[in-house]
């Protein structure tokens, strides 16, 4: 079997292409759990003041240290929840606001697969309708190929990613649109009271994969602040910001 895949993935780990939104928000979540900053952000070559600056790019890299540092500090086992149930779409800047300005559900969701890109990505997202479900699917450990990240940390990082979906599409909808079932594919922990609070539904684990569905009728729902001329001038921007940072990263 051929390891050019994870040795190419190995390498865009390190490539510095992201505002540090994600970064910054771990440090509001993590700071307000008690967490010193300073420690927090040790081994990433990050200073509090560059992971606040917007002229700042970091790599997934730094991220994934930060989040290694998070668990080992965080008094809360579902640390990751939080800050995935804490993400608001200012978090992701012009990312946010194009999934903000589409004209439907179903376009929000096609803009966030698209130029997830920009929103300093751990893990591949799938986007899939099956019937009446439309979910949103997330990789195991090996699809996800991540150097260096074990079973405890790859599970936060799954459980901030679903925390997001959920926050995130809140955002955009209102807060009447919570999920109906989250599932994970990994063994119930003793947090699992808190997990269903943030993701505001019934979870189940031991799952064959791990998913957040809603029912599929909504996708055609307007969000609360969508505009059409917005949304293609944001589109744009977007666009234009993620061919900077591929070609930035390949110069």
């Amino acid at each position: 079997m051929s390891t050019k895949p994870r040795t190419n993935a190995a390498l865009a780990l390190h490539e510095k292409r992201y505002a540090p939104f994600k970064v910054h928000a771990v440090m509001r979540a993590l700071s307000e759990l008690g967490v010193d900053i300073k420690l927090l952000l040790a081994g990433s070559g990050l200073s509090p003041a560059e992971a606040s600056n917007a002229q700042t790019r970091i790599s997934v890299h730094q991220f994934i240290v930060v989040c290694r540092n998070a668990g080992r500090l965080s008094p809360e086992a579902g640390w990751a929840a939080l800050v995935g149930g804490g993400m608001r779409l200012t978090d992701y800047g012009m990312y946010g606001y194009a999934l903000a300005c589409a004209e439907s559900m179903r376009g929000a969701c096609e803009l966030a697969v698209r130029y997830h890109g920009l929103a300093t990505p751990v893990m591949r997202i799938a986007f899939e309708v099956e019937h009446d479900v439309a979910s949103w699917v997330l990789p195991t450990l090996d699809e996800a190929a991540l150097p260096d990240v074990d079973t405890d940390l790859f599970r936060a990082l799954l459980e901030m990613q679903l925390g997001t979906h959920v926050s995130l599409t809140k955002h955009v909808m209102g807060a009447w649109c919570m999920p109906a079932r989250a599932n994970f594919a990994l063994p119930r922990p003793r947090y699992a009271g808190l997990l269903e609070r943030v993701l505001e539904c019934t979870v189940a684990f031991d799952q064959p994969r791990t998913q957040v569905d809603y029912p599929a009728e909504w996708l055609d729902r307007t969000p609360q602040f969508a505009n059409p001329i917005a949304a293609t001038q944001v589109s744009a921007a977007c666009a234009k910001l993620l061919e900077d940072a591929t070609s930035g990263a390949r110069a």
